[in-house]
């Protein structure tokens, strides 16, 4: 895998997510953020399909500042998922070499499953949607609204 350099879009999305309640939506569908630590940043609901188990209904952080998608250490172990590699991870406050693991990911209400290498990390999100899953997406901010707009080009 090769991370993406950081540009000031992805700085200035992040700052966004940060400084402002936001909503997504996707089509005619809006999810509110919940009321916990995903307080004022844009999540979305995944399945995230390991082979052998499938996790449902996972609420997913958007984290434009992190070039992988991560997903707890805890749920890849319940997932049952095996190390395929490793790569170099890098995201605010995080860098490193880490393990890599294959999973399908489907974001509710885009009906695109991608599978994906994702990587396990000690977070207190069950996921992060990293760059490498956005890529496929046209994702645009409107700050009158504070609602981010996912969508398949």
């Amino acid at each position: 895998m090769v991370g993406l350099p950081i540009d000031w879009l992805d700085m200035t999305l992040l700052w966004a997510a940060m400084a402002t309640k936001i909503n997504i939506q996707f089509f005619d569908k809006h999810l509110q953020p919940t009321q916990d630590s995903f307080e004022g940043s844009p999540t979305v609901v995944v399945d995230v399909d390991g082979g052998r188990q499938l996790l449902q209904n996972e609420r997913a952080l958007i984290d434009t500042g992190c070039n992988v998608t991560c997903i707890n250490d805890v749920l890849i172990a319940g997932l049952g998922l095996v190390p395929v590699g490793s790569t170099d991870i890098k995201t605010v406050g995080l860098q490193g070499r880490t393990d890599v693991y294959r999973a399908t990911l489907s974001i509710d209400g885009l009906n695109d499953p991608v599978a994906m290498e994702v990587v396990a990390r000690n977070t207190r999100h069950p996921v992060l949607i990293g760059r490498d899953l956005l890529q496929r997406y046209c994702m645009v901010y409107d700050p009158p609204t504070g609602e981010f707009t996912l969508t398949k080009p």
